[in-house]
């Protein structure tokens, strides 16, 4: 059982070093013309009756969410940059062509920077202190394979 959660281990670490090489290293840059801007206001059905709003761009090959603040940039302007990753052809950052404005979304920040981070620091922690909890391993684990699902499929 232990030689399956070592083998493990080194899997999670490699899926966390490709996320991050994705995240960190540009395949190209394109130029598109936006097609539509979409907000959207999503209500939670909860005690607090709270609510936000999301801003997406889409263009004809993309779609994707970004701030409020560089979402009313776009105004006056229909071409935009957008800057796709390596391995799992995401869009990376965008830029506004007029205002030079560039972002990355904060979800990719968390999917391919954070998520990633933490799980190899963790995991390799867990090789060289093997008395961190089972537990706790066994989230990173699922943390990393959820995120690399999340990366494929969504």
């Amino acid at each position: 059982m232990k030689h399956l959660n070592k083998i493990t281990t080194y899997i999670c670490i490699a899926i966390s070093l490709l996320i991050l090489v994705d995240f960190i290293v540009s395949k190209q840059t394109i130029t598109e013309t936006i097609v539509s801007e979409k907000t959207k206001h999503q209500s939670y059905y909860n005690a607090g009756g709270n609510s936000h709003v999301s801003y997406s761009v889409i263009t004809a090959n993309e779609s994707f969410n970004c701030s409020q603040s560089f979402f009313e940039t776009l105004e006056s302007q229909k071409l935009i940059n957008i800057n796709k990753s390596l391995i799992f052809n995401r869009v990376n950052s965008y830029q506004n062509i007029t205002t030079k404005q560039k972002e990355t979304y904060s979800l990719r920040y968390t999917t391919g920077l954070f998520v990633p981070l933490a799980v190899l620091l963790l995991l390799i922690l867990s090789l060289t202190k093997p008395n961190i909890s089972d537990i706790l391993k066994f989230v990173t684990k699922l943390a990393i394979v959820a995120d690399l699902i999340y990366l494929l499929f969504f």
